[in-house]
């Protein structure tokens, strides 16, 4: 059932996997701010930061675009589609890892 998620998830949303990589990650950067920028605050700079279940790294591109000097970004995910699609978008220093 999992291995389905990253196609459903693709249609659900409108996005296809030619369309994936920072131009569209950019449209959910205020969005994130929005919602987890205060909360960043209570961190310090240096802790790392874990996203598990990261998905296409929406959520690491956010804080590896807007947060440099956060050095220490981790996502895993056990959807090998998705960790590739993160790939395409991410910075290599955001560190990706299957779960699988």
């Amino acid at each position: 059932m999992y291995e389905r998620y990253h196609r459903s998830y693709l249609r659900g949303n409108s996005l296809t996997e030619a369309t994936i990589g920072p131009t569209i990650a950019n449209r959910y950067v205020a969005e994130y701010e929005c919602e987890f920028g205060g909360v960043l605050k209570r961190f310090p700079t240096d802790a790392p930061i874990l996203d598990v279940g990261c998905g296409m790294g929406l959520l690491l591109y956010w804080l590896a675009s807007t947060r440099p000097d956060r050095r220490q970004l981790i996502g895993v995910e056990i959807s090998q589609a998705q960790l590739t699609l993160a790939r395409r978008t991410l910075p290599a220093t955001v560190e990706l890892m299957t779960s699988a």
